[in-house]
Protein backbone atom coordinates (compact mmCIF):
# COMPACT_ATOMS: atom_id res chain seq x y z
CA UNK A 1 0.00 0.00 0.00
CA UNK A 2 1.29 3.44 -0.94
CA UNK A 3 2.54 5.42 2.05
CA UNK A 4 1.06 8.82 2.89
CA UNK A 5 4.44 10.42 2.17
CA UNK A 6 4.58 8.93 -1.34
CA UNK A 7 0.93 9.85 -1.97
CA UNK A 8 1.56 13.44 -0.91
CA UNK A 9 4.69 13.69 -3.09
CA UNK A 10 2.86 12.27 -6.11
CA UNK A 11 -0.10 14.64 -5.63
CA UNK A 12 2.24 17.63 -5.39
CA UNK A 13 4.09 16.50 -8.54
CA UNK A 14 0.81 16.25 -10.49
CA UNK A 15 -0.38 19.65 -9.23
CA UNK A 16 2.95 21.19 -10.19
CA UNK A 17 2.80 19.70 -13.68
CA UNK A 18 -0.78 20.96 -14.25
CA UNK A 19 0.10 24.44 -12.99
CA UNK A 20 3.18 24.51 -15.19
CA UNK A 21 1.22 23.55 -18.30
CA UNK A 22 -1.47 26.19 -17.59
CA UNK A 23 1.20 28.79 -16.99
CA UNK A 24 2.68 28.12 -20.42
CA UNK A 25 -0.55 29.07 -22.23
CA UNK A 26 -0.72 32.70 -23.48
CA UNK A 27 -2.71 34.82 -21.01
CA UNK A 28 -5.02 36.19 -23.75
CA UNK A 29 -5.89 32.64 -24.80
CA UNK A 30 -6.66 31.73 -21.19
CA UNK A 31 -8.86 34.84 -20.91
CA UNK A 32 -10.75 33.88 -24.07
CA UNK A 33 -11.24 30.27 -22.97
CA UNK A 34 -12.38 31.33 -19.49
CA UNK A 35 -14.90 33.81 -20.94
CA UNK A 36 -16.29 31.18 -23.31
CA UNK A 37 -16.53 28.64 -20.46
CA UNK A 38 -18.41 31.04 -18.15
CA UNK A 39 -20.75 32.07 -20.98
CA UNK A 40 -21.52 28.45 -21.88
CA UNK A 41 -22.14 27.63 -18.22
CA UNK A 42 -24.71 30.41 -17.81
CA UNK A 43 -26.30 29.59 -21.19
CA UNK A 44 -26.86 26.06 -19.94
CA UNK A 45 -28.40 27.41 -16.72
CA UNK A 46 -30.70 29.67 -18.76
CA UNK A 47 -31.75 26.77 -20.97
CA UNK A 48 -32.46 24.62 -17.90
CA UNK A 49 -34.70 27.37 -16.48
CA UNK A 50 -36.71 27.57 -19.69
CA UNK A 51 -37.21 23.80 -19.75
CA UNK A 52 -38.51 23.91 -16.16
CA UNK A 53 -40.68 26.93 -16.89
CA UNK A 54 -38.91 29.03 -14.26
CA UNK A 55 -37.28 32.46 -14.65
CA UNK A 56 -34.57 33.64 -12.29
CA UNK A 57 -32.39 36.74 -12.82
CA UNK A 58 -29.02 35.51 -14.07
CA UNK A 59 -27.62 38.65 -15.69
CA UNK A 60 -26.04 40.07 -12.51
CA UNK A 61 -24.62 36.70 -11.53
CA UNK A 62 -23.25 36.24 -15.06
CA UNK A 63 -21.61 39.69 -15.10
CA UNK A 64 -20.19 39.17 -11.60
CA UNK A 65 -18.74 35.77 -12.54
CA UNK A 66 -17.33 37.20 -15.77
CA UNK A 67 -15.75 40.07 -13.85
CA UNK A 68 -14.12 37.67 -11.37
CA UNK A 69 -12.88 35.48 -14.22
CA UNK A 70 -11.36 38.41 -16.09
CA UNK A 71 -9.76 39.59 -12.86
CA UNK A 72 -8.05 36.22 -12.38
CA UNK A 73 -6.93 36.29 -16.02
CA UNK A 74 -5.52 39.79 -15.51
CA UNK A 75 -3.51 38.49 -12.56
CA UNK A 76 -2.26 35.63 -14.74
CA UNK A 77 -1.23 38.13 -17.41
CA UNK A 78 0.68 40.16 -14.82
CA UNK A 79 2.32 36.96 -13.56
CA UNK A 80 3.42 36.06 -17.07
CA UNK A 81 4.86 39.54 -17.64
CA UNK A 82 6.71 39.22 -14.34
CA UNK A 83 7.96 35.78 -15.41
CA UNK A 84 9.23 37.30 -18.67
CA UNK A 85 11.18 39.87 -16.68
CA UNK A 86 12.56 37.17 -14.39
CA UNK A 87 13.44 35.03 -17.41
CA UNK A 88 15.56 37.80 -18.85
CA UNK A 89 17.16 38.36 -15.44
CA UNK A 90 17.94 34.63 -15.15
CA UNK A 91 19.50 34.66 -18.62
CA UNK A 92 21.77 37.48 -17.51
CA UNK A 93 22.63 35.65 -14.28
CA UNK A 94 23.31 32.40 -16.13
CA UNK A 95 25.77 34.03 -18.50
CA UNK A 96 27.38 35.95 -15.65
CA UNK A 97 27.95 32.71 -13.73
CA UNK A 98 29.12 30.87 -16.83
CA UNK A 99 31.56 33.65 -17.71
CA UNK A 100 32.79 33.74 -14.13
CA UNK A 101 33.65 30.04 -14.42
CA UNK A 102 35.36 30.52 -17.75
CA UNK A 103 37.44 33.43 -16.42
CA UNK A 104 37.91 32.43 -12.78
CA UNK A 105 41.50 32.44 -11.54
CA UNK A 106 42.93 29.00 -10.90
CA UNK A 107 46.54 28.38 -9.94
CA UNK A 108 46.15 24.74 -10.89
CA UNK A 109 44.66 25.60 -14.27
CA UNK A 110 47.30 28.25 -14.95
CA UNK A 111 50.03 25.76 -14.14
CA UNK A 112 48.93 23.04 -16.56
CA UNK A 113 51.46 21.90 -19.10
CA UNK A 114 50.37 21.73 -22.73
CA UNK A 115 50.10 17.94 -22.47
CA UNK A 116 47.99 18.15 -19.30
CA UNK A 117 45.73 20.79 -20.81
CA UNK A 118 45.26 18.73 -23.97
CA UNK A 119 44.44 15.53 -22.08
CA UNK A 120 42.03 17.35 -19.77
CA UNK A 121 40.18 19.06 -22.63
CA UNK A 122 39.85 15.68 -24.32
CA UNK A 123 37.68 14.41 -21.45
CA UNK A 124 34.62 16.05 -23.06
CA UNK A 125 33.98 15.77 -26.78
CA UNK A 126 32.83 19.36 -27.27
CA UNK A 127 32.26 19.01 -31.01
CA UNK A 128 29.98 16.01 -30.49
CA UNK A 129 28.13 17.87 -27.71
CA UNK A 130 27.62 20.93 -29.96
CA UNK A 131 26.26 18.66 -32.65
CA UNK A 132 24.03 16.40 -30.52
CA UNK A 133 22.61 18.71 -27.81
CA UNK A 134 20.49 20.82 -30.23
CA UNK A 135 19.01 17.61 -31.65
CA UNK A 136 18.28 16.31 -28.16
CA UNK A 137 16.74 19.55 -26.86
CA UNK A 138 15.11 20.74 -30.07
CA UNK A 139 16.63 24.24 -30.05
CA UNK A 140 19.88 26.14 -30.27
CA UNK A 141 22.29 25.43 -27.40
CA UNK A 142 24.93 27.64 -25.86
CA UNK A 143 27.82 25.42 -24.70
CA UNK A 144 30.99 26.42 -22.87
CA UNK A 145 33.82 24.36 -21.39
CA UNK A 146 37.07 24.72 -19.49
CA UNK A 147 39.55 22.72 -17.44
CA UNK A 148 39.04 23.11 -13.69
CA UNK A 149 42.33 21.39 -12.88
CA UNK A 150 44.54 18.65 -14.23
CA UNK A 151 42.13 15.80 -14.98
CA UNK A 152 38.85 17.65 -14.34
CA UNK A 153 36.92 19.17 -17.26
CA UNK A 154 33.76 21.26 -16.82
CA UNK A 155 31.00 22.17 -19.28
CA UNK A 156 27.77 24.16 -19.03
CA UNK A 157 24.95 24.27 -21.56
CA UNK A 158 21.76 26.29 -21.94
CA UNK A 159 19.11 25.75 -24.61
CA UNK A 160 16.66 28.34 -25.90
CA UNK A 161 13.03 27.96 -26.92
CA UNK A 162 9.86 27.92 -24.81
CA UNK A 163 11.11 25.00 -22.69
CA UNK A 164 14.79 25.77 -22.04
CA UNK A 165 17.15 23.40 -20.25
CA UNK A 166 20.28 24.39 -18.32
CA UNK A 167 22.84 21.86 -17.15
CA UNK A 168 26.34 21.51 -15.72
CA UNK A 169 28.74 18.61 -16.20
CA UNK A 170 32.14 17.73 -14.74
CA UNK A 171 34.19 14.82 -16.10
CA UNK A 172 37.02 13.53 -13.91
CA UNK A 173 39.98 11.44 -15.05
CA UNK A 174 40.31 9.11 -12.06
CA UNK A 175 43.76 7.92 -13.18
CA UNK A 176 45.36 11.33 -12.65
CA UNK A 177 47.64 11.60 -9.58
CA UNK A 178 46.31 13.82 -6.83
CA UNK A 179 42.63 13.11 -7.55
CA UNK A 180 40.81 12.24 -4.30
CA UNK A 181 37.23 11.07 -3.80
CA UNK A 182 35.48 12.98 -0.98
CA UNK A 183 32.33 11.62 0.71
CA UNK A 184 30.57 12.63 3.93
CA UNK A 185 32.15 10.44 6.59
CA UNK A 186 29.31 9.95 9.08
CA UNK A 187 25.56 9.90 9.43
CA UNK A 188 25.10 13.14 11.36
CA UNK A 189 23.12 16.37 11.06
CA UNK A 190 22.35 17.63 7.57
CA UNK A 191 24.64 20.25 6.07
CA UNK A 192 25.06 22.24 2.86
CA UNK A 193 27.06 20.93 -0.06
CA UNK A 194 28.97 24.23 -0.20
CA UNK A 195 30.01 23.80 3.46
CA UNK A 196 31.18 20.25 2.84
CA UNK A 197 33.08 21.26 -0.31
CA UNK A 198 34.79 24.22 1.36
CA UNK A 199 35.97 22.01 4.22
CA UNK A 200 37.35 19.37 1.81
CA UNK A 201 38.73 21.91 -0.70
CA UNK A 202 36.78 20.22 -3.49
CA UNK A 203 37.26 21.25 -7.09
CA UNK A 204 33.72 20.05 -7.77
CA UNK A 205 31.01 18.62 -5.50
CA UNK A 206 27.36 17.57 -5.76
CA UNK A 207 24.57 16.80 -3.31
CA UNK A 208 23.93 13.38 -1.85
CA UNK A 209 20.74 12.21 -0.11
CA UNK A 210 18.36 14.53 1.77
CA UNK A 211 16.18 11.81 3.31
CA UNK A 212 12.43 11.44 3.17
CA UNK A 213 11.79 15.21 3.11
CA UNK A 214 13.70 18.52 3.04
CA UNK A 215 13.31 18.87 6.81
CA UNK A 216 16.63 19.04 8.65
CA UNK A 217 15.66 16.12 10.92
CA UNK A 218 14.10 13.91 8.22
CA UNK A 219 15.13 10.27 8.35
CA UNK A 220 16.93 8.53 5.49
CA UNK A 221 13.98 6.16 5.31
CA UNK A 222 13.95 3.65 2.45
CA UNK A 223 16.73 5.53 0.69
CA UNK A 224 19.37 3.87 2.83
CA UNK A 225 21.96 1.99 0.80
CA UNK A 226 25.68 1.37 0.28
CA UNK A 227 27.71 4.14 1.96
CA UNK A 228 31.42 3.45 2.53
CA UNK A 229 34.15 6.03 3.20
CA UNK A 230 37.88 5.24 3.26
CA UNK A 231 37.15 1.56 3.79
CA UNK A 232 34.73 2.15 6.66
CA UNK A 233 31.08 1.16 6.30
CA UNK A 234 28.88 4.04 7.39
CA UNK A 235 25.77 2.26 6.17
CA UNK A 236 25.11 -0.81 4.02
CA UNK A 237 21.43 -1.30 4.85
CA UNK A 238 19.63 -2.15 1.59
CA UNK A 239 16.00 -1.68 2.64
CA UNK A 240 15.37 -1.46 -1.09
CA UNK A 241 17.91 -2.31 -3.74
CA UNK A 242 19.78 0.81 -4.83
CA UNK A 243 22.56 1.25 -7.40
CA UNK A 244 25.88 2.63 -6.22
CA UNK A 245 29.25 3.84 -7.48
CA UNK A 246 32.23 2.14 -5.88
CA UNK A 247 35.93 3.07 -5.97
CA UNK A 248 38.98 1.14 -4.81
CA UNK A 249 42.02 2.75 -3.18
CA UNK A 250 43.47 3.61 -6.59
CA UNK A 251 40.18 5.38 -7.53
CA UNK A 252 39.27 2.75 -10.11
CA UNK A 253 35.51 3.04 -10.42
CA UNK A 254 32.86 0.34 -10.63
CA UNK A 255 29.10 0.66 -11.14
CA UNK A 256 26.77 -1.72 -9.33
CA UNK A 257 23.19 -1.70 -10.64
CA UNK A 258 20.11 -1.79 -8.44
CA UNK A 259 19.31 -5.43 -9.23
CA UNK A 260 22.84 -6.56 -8.37
CA UNK A 261 23.42 -4.67 -5.12
CA UNK A 262 23.37 -6.58 -1.85
CA UNK A 263 23.98 -6.19 1.87
CA UNK A 264 27.31 -7.98 1.75
CA UNK A 265 30.40 -5.71 1.98
CA UNK A 266 33.25 -6.32 -0.46
CA UNK A 267 36.96 -5.83 0.20
CA UNK A 268 37.71 -3.90 -3.00
CA UNK A 269 35.19 -1.14 -2.24
CA UNK A 270 37.11 1.68 -0.52
CA UNK A 271 34.57 4.43 -1.23
CA UNK A 272 30.93 4.05 -2.28
CA UNK A 273 27.75 6.10 -2.41
CA UNK A 274 24.29 5.02 -3.51
CA UNK A 275 21.79 6.56 -5.91
CA UNK A 276 18.04 6.11 -6.34
CA UNK A 277 17.79 4.30 -9.64
CA UNK A 278 19.62 3.05 -12.72
CA UNK A 279 19.90 5.62 -15.51
CA UNK A 280 22.28 3.82 -17.88
CA UNK A 281 23.15 0.13 -17.89
CA UNK A 282 25.84 -0.71 -20.45
CA UNK A 283 24.97 2.41 -22.38
CA UNK A 284 21.20 1.87 -22.49
CA UNK A 285 18.36 3.51 -20.58
CA UNK A 286 16.66 0.69 -18.63
CA UNK A 287 13.29 2.47 -18.33
CA UNK A 288 11.34 3.48 -15.24
CA UNK A 289 7.92 2.21 -14.11
CA UNK A 290 7.10 4.81 -11.45
CA UNK A 291 5.31 7.73 -13.21
CA UNK A 292 6.41 10.07 -10.43
CA UNK A 293 9.98 10.04 -11.77
CA UNK A 294 9.17 10.38 -15.48
CA UNK A 295 8.30 14.10 -15.61
CA UNK A 296 10.95 16.76 -16.37
CA UNK A 297 12.62 17.66 -13.06
CA UNK A 298 15.88 18.95 -11.64
CA UNK A 299 18.39 16.10 -11.75
CA UNK A 300 21.58 15.04 -10.01
CA UNK A 301 23.40 12.35 -12.00
CA UNK A 302 26.53 10.24 -11.52
CA UNK A 303 28.16 7.79 -13.91
CA UNK A 304 31.30 6.05 -15.13
CA UNK A 305 32.75 5.30 -18.53
CA UNK A 306 33.09 1.68 -19.63
CA UNK A 307 36.47 0.96 -18.02
CA UNK A 308 35.78 2.94 -14.81
CA UNK A 309 38.53 5.52 -15.39
CA UNK A 310 36.30 8.56 -16.01
CA UNK A 311 33.70 9.84 -13.56
CA UNK A 312 30.79 11.94 -14.89
CA UNK A 313 28.93 14.26 -12.50
CA UNK A 314 25.98 16.31 -13.76
CA UNK A 315 23.27 18.59 -12.42
CA UNK A 316 20.35 19.77 -14.54
CA UNK A 317 18.28 22.65 -13.21
CA UNK A 318 14.49 22.43 -13.43
CA UNK A 319 11.03 23.63 -12.36
CA UNK A 320 11.96 27.19 -13.35
CA UNK A 321 10.01 28.41 -16.38
CA UNK A 322 12.00 30.59 -18.74
CA UNK A 323 15.31 29.35 -17.34
CA UNK A 324 15.23 25.58 -17.15
CA UNK A 325 12.31 23.14 -17.03
CA UNK A 326 14.48 20.11 -16.22
CA UNK A 327 14.81 16.76 -17.93
CA UNK A 328 12.93 13.47 -17.90
CA UNK A 329 14.96 10.37 -17.10
CA UNK A 330 15.38 9.24 -20.71
CA UNK A 331 16.69 12.66 -21.74
CA UNK A 332 18.97 12.69 -18.69
CA UNK A 333 20.31 9.30 -19.78
CA UNK A 334 21.09 10.75 -23.22
CA UNK A 335 22.95 13.64 -21.58
CA UNK A 336 25.12 11.27 -19.57
CA UNK A 337 25.83 9.06 -22.57
CA UNK A 338 26.81 12.12 -24.62
CA UNK A 339 29.33 13.18 -21.97
CA UNK A 340 30.94 9.74 -21.83
CA UNK A 341 29.01 7.66 -19.28
CA UNK A 342 28.48 3.94 -19.95
CA UNK A 343 26.73 3.21 -16.64
CA UNK A 344 24.96 5.89 -14.59
CA UNK A 345 22.46 6.46 -11.81
CA UNK A 346 20.07 9.24 -10.91
CA UNK A 347 20.34 10.48 -7.34
CA UNK A 348 18.38 12.65 -4.93
CA UNK A 349 17.00 15.43 -7.09
CA UNK A 350 14.46 18.27 -7.11
CA UNK A 351 15.36 20.97 -4.61
CA UNK A 352 18.38 18.92 -3.52
CA UNK A 353 20.14 19.13 -6.91
CA UNK A 354 23.28 21.18 -6.37
CA UNK A 355 26.73 21.53 -7.97
CA UNK A 356 29.59 23.41 -6.30
CA UNK A 357 32.77 24.65 -8.00
CA UNK A 358 35.84 25.30 -5.88
CA UNK A 359 37.19 28.00 -8.19
CA UNK A 360 34.12 30.10 -7.43
CA UNK A 361 33.75 28.87 -3.84
CA UNK A 362 30.05 28.84 -4.66
CA UNK A 363 27.15 26.86 -6.05
CA UNK A 364 27.14 27.16 -9.87
CA UNK A 365 23.54 26.07 -10.53
CA UNK A 366 20.16 27.48 -9.42
CA UNK A 367 18.46 25.03 -6.97
CA UNK A 368 14.71 24.89 -7.55
CA UNK A 369 14.02 25.77 -3.89
CA UNK A 370 15.58 29.16 -4.56
CA UNK A 371 18.35 28.30 -2.12
CA UNK A 372 20.67 25.42 -1.30
CA UNK A 373 19.02 22.50 0.52
CA UNK A 374 20.81 20.76 3.43
CA UNK A 375 21.41 17.05 2.85
CA UNK A 376 22.90 14.14 4.77
CA UNK A 377 25.51 13.07 2.24
CA UNK A 378 27.75 14.85 -0.26
CA UNK A 379 30.10 13.70 -3.00
CA UNK A 380 33.10 15.67 -4.21
CA UNK A 381 36.47 15.48 -5.93
CA UNK A 382 39.60 17.28 -4.79
CA UNK A 383 42.90 17.62 -6.65
CA UNK A 384 46.25 17.98 -4.86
Amino acid sequence: MESLNDLFNRTMDIALIVATRLGELPSLLVMLLATVFVSILFACKLLAQKLRGRREPLRRRYLRSLLYTLGVCALLHMAQRTELFLRESREILYYARRNAVMLMPSETHAGLTEAQAASTHALINIEAAKRELPLLLGSEVDLASRALSNGIQFASFHSGGPRPVTGYVAVVDLTQPGITIEITEEFAAKSLTSEFADQRVCVVAINGEAGTSPARDASLGSYAGRWIVNGKSVNIDQSFHRPFLAFDQQNSGRYVGALHSSDEPTEDVYNALWGRGDLLLKGEFPGEDNPRWLQPSPRTLMGLNQDGTHLVLAVIDGRQLGYSVGADLETAASFMRLFGAFDAMWCDQGGSSTMYLGGLSAIINRPSDGRERPVYTHFGVSAH
